[in-house]
């Protein structure tokens, strides 16, 4: 579970048919943000972490591996 510094994005990873899903929400507007385009798969951690949201909350980091994508770090837009 990551929350944004400014309080107003909460990200969680869940095991969902095993495999890794991760959600986001939205809770200044109170709605789910479309995480769609983050696949499946295993979300790794970094030290303890396992996603990073930038100062501005727009973006989403973290590893992930999945059976189609290399191991890497990436970057999602949450906006």
């Amino acid at each position: 579970v990551h929350l944004s510094r400014d309080a107003r994005v909460l990200v969680w990873v869940a095991d969902v048919e095993a495999a890794h899903r991760v959600f986001a929400r939205d809770l200044a507007a109170g709605r789910p943000i479309d995480t769609s385009c983050i696949p499946p798969g295993t979300v790794l951690s970094a030290g303890y972490e396992q996603t990073a949201l930038t100062p501005d909350s727009r973006h989403l980091l973290l590893c992930l591996d999945t059976a189609v994508r290399p191991k890497a770090l990436y970057r999602f837009d949450l906006a």
